[in-house]
This record gives structure tokens, sequence and C-alpha cells, in this order.
């Protein structure tokens, strides 16, 4: 199915095009401790559309040779793969979103959790599906 791009607003315009850029997974060696990594780790810089494909697989194994993946680039991915799949969900007229991020454990402080718009009760309508 394709979505009719011409019916979306500018923001999900603006989200449409993020996620459908070429992204391609990087592998980077740290060269300082990183959130929770230290320095020498490898740390994948992932993709939205592999944060979906990973996350639809739960669970699932590494695809990459890293010792981590990159928290930052991962939580802004995946804001944005949940963000396109509720477009893909209102525009296809979707029951529930192809995408099942509410399988995801959300910290409440995070920017996914309060930078999408009702995201507490989104978690809650699709759970269980």
């Amino acid at each position: 199915m394709n979505l009719d791009i011409s019916k979306l607003s500018i923001d999900e315009l603006k989200t449409f095009k993020k996620f459908n850029r070429e992204f391609l997974p990087k592998i980077k060696k740290l060269d300082f401790d990183f959130a929770d990594m230290k320095k020498g780790e490898l740390m994948l810089i992932s993709t939205p559309k592999d944060i979906i494909k990973f996350i639809k697989k739960t669970p699932s194994t590494k695809k990459y040779n890293s010792d981590n993946t990159c928290p930052v680039t991962f939580g802004i991915f995946l804001r944005l793969a949940i963000e396109y799949s509720l477009i893909e969900t209102k525009y296809l007229k979707l029951e529930y979103p192809n995408f099942p991020f509410w399988k995801v454990e959300y910290d409440k402080k995070s920017n996914v959790y309060k930078k999408i718009k009702n995201f507490k009760n989104l978690l809650k309508k699709y759970d269980g599906h």
C-alpha cells in the first residue's frame, strides 16, 4: 500500500520525507564514554526502517556486529518510525498500525513518550494487537 502524500499535513509530509530518506546503518567505535557505553566499544547507529523490522521481530538476534546501539539516534528514529506508522494508519485507514510500537517498554521521561501527542492513550489503544 502506498500513501497519497497529497493528503498529508505539512508536519506529516515532513515525517514522511524524513522516514523515507536513505539512511544507512553505521558502526562507530567510541572515542569516549557515551551514555552507558565505554570508550572503544562498537556502537550501532541504526535506521528508522531497521528499528521497525527489529521491533516487529521481537525477540530477535543482533543483526550487526556491535556492542551497543546509539541511544540518541535510536530514540530519534524510534519516534520517527512511530509517527510514520501513525500517518500510514490514518491515511490508509488501517485498524491498527503496521508497526507494533506498543510492544516496546517506554520510560515516561523519554523524548519518545513526551513528544508524540497522546502517546499514553495510543499505547493503551493498540495494546493487545
